[in-house]
């Protein structure tokens, strides 16, 4: 089952439930829904039941049927399932557009251009694709003059690669080889990865049609997008390619180039190619040369030679002061320093940092790392002093409640009365890691600390009703998965004020939409939440999806479904269809290596990758990993930096900071992704757990770590 097929099922069980009538109505959902193989025999059968009583949902069947059809390739069958019947007026549009798919795929390319047309006038998501199609079917007509203002008008609706393909296809039968050669550059620029470029380029290398002329700045930006998507072996074939064509012609261009050669050469394990090619690039201007160093640098500081990469940060930072790679140098080379412990060298260079680069993006990191470095030496004023500059020259900051968490702090163990502070931090930032660590600080002052929310979330009683979501629900409930998601999403697109955002959201979560009523909030009802304490707009935020399923698994694993909600806000923001790009799959984010080791554990069939979309088997292996993480980790910190970086180095970290107190253990992680995921998950456990759980006062964080277990899960 590919990625694609499962975006067709993932809208959610509840929005769906406005369905077909019969009792066998729900199975049928319910097998298009998770694309079982007995899904067309079974719409088959409710179509042939629904006829010989002459009941009302022929039409819907008769489209699902049709789409059915369509998806196993058997365009006759579908085209004959789609005649039979008048589609009900929401669903007249889709039914023309699966009307025109079938004629596509018998070749009647008019016919099909017909129908696109027809549901290209409706509104709605369907019509920029119906468009689309209309321009795609009629130059397979070889009629590009009537193509090409369709084309246009999909690709201002839909855009993508495969249009421009096809409109530069147009251009040229018309021929406007101007046209079609600005659409082809445009294809190999901006969209170099697609699939539609990847082939048009390698149809113009193997053809005498005329070449698209590109740059060599143009080619080494292709190369750059391929090595940013990890795909150095494509990056150095465009690379090979500049230098047959004799694009670097003078000594810089070569340079250049000898530079993206090395950075193509060492992920493939050619180091000592990727060696000889920074000596080239070495040579080359300043910009460069300085360059070059920094590659190596970061090499070096990949492979944990940090001495190393010091030594090559300091030569950048020397050697090329005026250009734009010691700015980075410079940072590191405090950054190093802080990771050594070699605290009062890393304040002096951070610091040095900020002065030399007033205009830098790292800024405040700069600044707040110097902090942390007087903070571990306890020099408590110059702490002070590096925290207060952070706060006041960098307010927009996200490091603003770091700082002046820790401004109390240092206040605390500086001798001085913090509780008005630790109390400020508490009430301006509640849903925080820092207000969840100050509360603690203030109990151990003897201090109550106040509550972070008067209210608990709660959805009203009864959502008004979401016009919006007339037509996703129509379309769900023929079993129109793709369709309804994608109707879905553009409508959740054009919400863009909190009051919107509430009544659709509130909908949608009543409906039992998680994902949407919480990417609705996340994007617009912040302050509604965290200011006003606005309990509906905070039941959005922190919703409990799969509550049933959440709530069994996590009592047999052992855990608390909170750490397991927790997890999977910061994971998927509650979506079950979340690829990331590192390959990680589903509600929980897990790799297929990770699920298969999971699965050997517990003496399972190891699940094929896109089965871990489904959210009830993401679900029951990541409670079993989340709770072995528990018990070799004990800690929530442990336990979330372990689920993110994995266990190996995470006893590292512990055995190396281990012995500090929690909120100066987590500020010493070393990857700045782990940092923020430990705070987020930990701050949305308590939060969790003081919602749907115990009460306030039980909600407490252990601020020391306990060791780790010496054997346990490794994986």
């Amino acid at each position: 089952m590919t990625r694609d097929v499962l975006a067709l099922v993932l809208l959610g069980a509840l929005l769906l439930r406005p369905a077909l009538a019969s009792a066998q109505s729900d199975k049928l959902l319910e097998a298009t829904r998770l694309q079982r193989p007995g899904a067309l025999e079974l719409a088959q059968a409710e179509l042939a039941a629904c006829v010989k009583r002459s009941c009302p949902d022929a039409g819907r069947l008769s489209l699902l049927l049709g789409e059915l059809l369509l998806s196993r390739g058997e365009a006759a069958q579908a085209l004959a399932a789609l005649r039979r019947f008048p589609a009900p007026a929401p669903l007249v549009p889709y039914r023309d557009f699966a009307l025109g798919e079938a004629l596509f795929y018998l070749r009647d390319y008019r016919g099909a251009a017909t129908h696109f047309i027809d549901a290209a006038g409706a509104p709605g998501a369907v019509a920029g694709r119906a468009a689309a199609r209309a321009g795609e079917a009629l130059l397979h007509a070889r009629e590009p003059g009537q193509a090409l203002p369709l084309l246009e008008r999909g690709l201002s609706l839909v855009g993508g690669p495969e249009l421009v393909g096809a409109r530069a296809e147009a251009r040229a039968q018309l021929g406007d080889l101007a046209g079609a050669q600005a659409d082809l550059h445009t294809l190999l620029v901006r969209y170099p990865r697609s699939p539609v470029a990847l082939e048009v380029d390698a149809q113009l290398r193997g053809s005498s049609a005329p070449a698209v002329a590109l740059t060599l700045e143009e080619r080494l930006g292709r190369a750059k997008s391929f090595l940013d998507a990890g795909d150095p072996r494509q990056a150095l074939s465009e690379v090979e390619r500049i230098d047959s064509n004799g694009l670097a012609r003078d000594a810089a261009g070569k340079a250049q180039l000898a530079l993206f050669r090395a950075q193509a050469l060492y992920p493939l394990g050619r180091a000592e190619e990727g060696d000889a090619a920074l000596e080239v690039a070495a040579q080359g201007p300043s910009a460069t040369a300085s360059e070059a160093l920094l590659v190596r640098a970061r090499r070096l500081l990949r492979l944990n030679d940090n001495a190393g990469a010091l030594l090559k940060f300091q030569e950048v930072s020397r050697k090329y002061p005026a250009e734009l790679a010691s700015e980075e140098a410079d940072y590191f080379i405090g950054w190093i320093a802080l990771q050594d412990g070699k605290n009062l060298a890393a304040a002096q260079a951070l610091e040095a940092f900020e002065k030399k680069h007033p205009e830098s993006h790292r800024r405040d990191d700069a600044c707040w790392f110097r902090a942390l470095a007087l903070i571990r030496i306890s020099n408590w004023a110059e702490a002070d002093r590096a925290l207060r500059e952070l706060v006041e020259r960098y307010p927009k900051s996200s490091l603003v409640p770091q700082a002046r968490y820790w401004r109390a702090r240092v206040k605390h163990l500086a001798g001085g009365n913090a509780v008005d502070d630790y109390l400020d931090v508490v009430r301006t930032y509640p849903a925080s890691f820092y207000a969840l660590v100050a509360s603690e600080r203030l109990r151990e002052l003897g201090v109550k600390p106040p509550p972070l929310f008067a209210e608990r979330p709660h959805l009203p009683a009864q959502a008004q009703p979401s016009p919006e979501l007339a037509l996703p629900r129509a379309l769900a409930a023929a079993g129109l998965w793709r369709e309804a998601d994608e109707e879905l999403r553009s409508r959740l697109g054009q919400v863009h004020t909190p009051e919107q955002a509430l009544r659709v959201g509130s909908s949608l979560a009543l409906l039992g939409e998680a994902w949407a009523a919480y990417g609705l909030a996340n994007r617009l009802l912040w302050g509604r939440a965290y200011s006003q304490k606005d309990p509906v707009s905070l039941a959005l935020l922190y919703p409990r999806p799969y509550t049933s399923h959440v709530e069994e698994t996590a009592r047999a694993a052992g855990v608390a479904s909170g750490l397991l909600y927790a997890m999977m806000r910061r994971e998927s923001a509650f979506q079950p269809d979340r690829l990331s790009g590192a390959r990680a799959r589903g509600l929980m984010q897990l790799m297929a290596r990770t699920a298969t080791a999971i699965a050997k554990e517990l003496q399972r069939d190891a699940p094929e990758p896109d089965e871990l979309y489904r959210p009830e088997l993401n679900l029951d292996l990541s409670a079993w990993y989340v709770s072995q993480l528990s018990k070799r980790f004990v800690h929530p910190a442990l336990i979330a930096a372990a689920y993110n970086a994995g266990p190996t180095v995470t006893l590292q970290w512990a055995a190396q900071y281990g012995s500090l107190p929690v909120d100066l253990f987590v500020e010493s992680l070393p990857y700045k992704e782990t940092r923020a995921y430990v705070k987020q998950v930990v701050a949305d456990l308590y939060l969790y757990q003081l919602f749907y759980g115990v009460k306030a006062d039980g909600v407490r964080l252990p601020m020391s770590l306990p060791a780790p277990a010496s054997a346990g899960i490794d994986f």
